[in-house]
């Protein structure tokens, strides 16, 4: 007898923490969607392909250089300091 009544709370308890949880539930799967729209209309913008592009070309320059040199480029004044004048 005494079981079955602590089954019960269980369950009440457990139904009870759902239905608390609920609203947070879904304000946080409504939060992420909206992000997420959000980051999609940035990425989509062309200004943001455009530094994109211009990022990825000049981490490709970086790279080459960095080959070349056999060393980091990362300012003019560390090139002269390594005495590699262009």
């Amino acid at each position: 007898f005494r079981t079955w009544f602590g089954e019960f709370k269980s369950i009440d308890g457990t139904y009870h923490k759902s239905k608390l949880l609920e609203p947070f539930l879904s304000k946080r799967i409504y939060a992420f969607t909206k992000i997420r729209l959000e980051m999609v209309t940035i990425v989509a913008s062309t200004d943001f392909q455009n530094k994109r592009s211009i990022a990825k070309a000049n981490q490709a320059i970086y790279k080459g250089a960095s080959a070349y040199y056999d060393k980091s480029i990362s300012t003019s004044a560390n090139y002269e300091k390594n005495g590699c004048t262009a």
